[in-house]
């Protein structure tokens, strides 16, 4: 995985790149400039083969790229391109042939910059689903970008000023509904996923390239054929993300992690090689009480497909060192399954992560309201019955799906722009302060938006540009096989009912997993044992986190109610009354 960084300004030039660099050293050592009068690119990455850039001198361009291109012989094929044309190089002959659409040619995962020094104007795209991160702040005549906040943060002349409304947002409990351009740095802005940027004359064009929302909804011939078309991109999906060396993936014993695992698991063999090793944060069973239902089960997927499997549960340590660090840049976080994946030199890692994400297993989500906006009430109430038979409990979630997420009480508290009372750990004065900044909660009218606002939150987007960046502390980049492109197109063309049927959610996913494993039962994942683990060592960093702050005196503390913080940082109280989420949202805010 590789890393870019870049200044367009009159007094640009390699010293300040340098120093940009510096903050990406973690993507390898390897690296590579250009510049020319009022503007350098760079990329670095962890061998030469890794550092994506590209000049054309002749037509006056160059170009960086930090990429994961599938389909590659298609795309060398329209393009011209030779075997073996770096990912920069086939961006820069896609930006010469379809000009400002090239992004639409694309697969895979991608952020590139290209500098056309004639016209005076830098494009920049990223790809569908955003797994490669892009950052950027500009101001007058000056342009800045890089994989890392971090790195834009170093530029001169760049604020290091807090958003307060991102501030709000996280602490709050609501990211889910944060805006996509938006950062906790006032001055740096992310490039949305699905969106490209045009720079010219100090002034800055943002617009959406892909819209699957607005895709044309088909019917498949048969519910077998959707079967046999989900099972073939599912299987491309894993097999494009295979690379060179030890292979890991993420399993929980749900469902999305694995199908997953099975299929790179059938993938890496078929080629002759060694299955992928299996990491998972659910401890390992209790001697005493055996394995819950979701251990059992995933312990049964792995004797199936031959994986060794690692369990990394979540110790105090790891809580102490994710929460002291400054969470407003990604990649700050420290995981268990990061650290065992380093130490077994595990250089691609794959996960479940994004399907039930508005992916091809969603959960059906807006699918009841879906029903009674087109007047089908016989058709929802049918369903709503047989969706595990319980209809007034059914009818209150119905309810709260209509305007989901948080209950009613702080929903209608929300729409009045006035603070959840949630018990979240906000000082007062910056309450009072950013009042007129409370989020508000859209309504999810149907599958599509439902699946589009997940894809677009600011949940999924956190998640991938934290993985992201977690890349260049670990050595170890997360790939997603469930966010496809064409994965992705493909769930969003399905009728809605696809998702949940005959009281079923997931339902064609479902019918996929039981061709892959016939006659193994997966069971709903076990939120709880997981939540349990999580606050036995949420209390246990405690005593440390108490330390740390009454000694290191963090900055940042007009955000956060320092006095219930430390009221609550109380192992015995919290284990009594565990609420972890205002905690870890206020410390997560705290620079340390």
């Amino acid at each position: 995985m590789s890393a870019i960084c870049g200044i367009i300004a009159p007094d640009a030039g390699t010293e300040s790149l340098r120093t940009m660099l510096g903050e990406l050293a973690g993507y390898g050592a390897k690296s590579a400039a250009w510049s020319d009068a009022g503007a350098a690119l760079a990329a670095c990455g962890a061998s030469a083969t890794h550092v994506a850039c590209a000049f054309d001198d002749a037509a006056g361009l160059a170009a960086v790229a930090s990429a994961r291109l599938d389909d590659r012989q298609a795309l060398n094929d329209a393009l011209g391109a030779p075997a073996g044309c770096d990912d920069a190089a086939l961006v820069l002959r896609a930006w010469r042939r379809w000009g400002r659409d090239c992004p639409n040619h694309l697969l895979g995962d991608f952020a590139f910059a290209i500098w056309d020094s004639r016209r005076r104007e830098l494009f920049c795209a990223r790809d569908q689903v955003g797994v490669r991160p892009f950052y950027y702040a500009a101001s007058g005549g000056r342009f800045v970008f890089g994989s890392a906040v971090q790195a834009v943060l170093q530029a001169p002349g760049v604020s290091h000023e807090l958003d307060a409304t991102r501030v709000v947002e996280d602490l709050s409990g609501m990211p889910l509904v944060e805006s996509p351009e938006r950062t906790f740095y006032a001055a740096v802005s992310r490039l949305p996923a699905g969106h490209w940027l045009a720079w010219a004359d100090g002034k800055v064009r943002v617009r959406r390239y892909w819209r699957p929302e607005g895709l044309p909804s088909e019917r498949p011939a048969s519910d077998a054929a959707a079967l046999e078309e989900l099972l073939h991109w599912m299987q491309r999906a894993v097999s494009d993300r295979l690379g060179q060396g030890p292979i890991g993936v993420e399993v929980s014993g749900g469902l999305d992690s694995s199908a997953v695992a099975t299929l790179a698991a059938r993938e890496l063999k078929g080629r002759g090689g060694n299955a992928p090793l299996a990491f998972t944060t659910l401890p390992a069973p209790n001697p005493e009480r055996g394995p819950s239902p979701q251990q059992d089960a995933l312990a049964t997927l792995c004797r199936r497909e031959g994986l060794h499997i690692l369990h990394c549960p979540q110790t105090a340590d790891d809580q102490l060192k994710n929460l002291l660090a400054d969470h407003t840049l990604p990649g700050s976080g420290h995981t268990a399954i990061r650290r065992n994946a380093t130490a077994r030199n595990v250089r691609t890692m794959l996960s479940g992560f994004g399907g039930d994400q508005g992916g091809v297993s969603h959960n059906g989500l807006g699918y009841f309201h879906e029903l009674l906006l087109k007047g089908r009430l016989r058709r929802a109430w049918k369903e709503i019955g047989e969706h595990r038979k319980q209809r007034g409990r059914r009818l209150a979630k119905l309810s709260l799906e209509v305007l989901r997420p948080g209950t009613l009480r702080d929903i209608q508290r929300l729409t009045r722009r006035k603070p959840p009372q949630r018990h979240w750990l906000i000082h007062q004065g910056f309450a009072k302060e950013a009042a007129s900044r409370w989020p508000r909660i859209p309504r999810v009218l149907g599958v599509r938006q439902a699946q589009l606002l997940m894809l677009r939150g600011g949940t999924v987007a956190g998640e991938l540009e934290t993985r992201a960046a977690l890349r260049a502390s670990t050595g170890t980049q997360t790939l997603y096989p469930l966010l496809d492109r064409r994965l992705l197109e493909f769930a969003f063309r399905l009728p809605p009912d696809y998702y949940l049927r005959a009281g079923e959610d997931r339902w064609l996913f479902r019918q996929a997993l039981a061709r892959l494993l016939p006659g193994m039962a997966f069971v709903p994942k076990d939120n709880q044992s997981e939540r349990e683990g999580a606050i036995q060592a949420l209390a246990g960093a405690m005593p440390a986190l108490r330390r740390a702050i009454e000694t290191a005196k963090p900055g940042r503390t007009r955000f956060v109610d320092m006095a219930g913080l430390l009221a609550r940082l109380d192992a015995e109280r919290f284990l009594a009354h565990p609420q972890p989420a205002p905690i870890v949202a206020a410390l997560r805010i705290l620079k340390f």
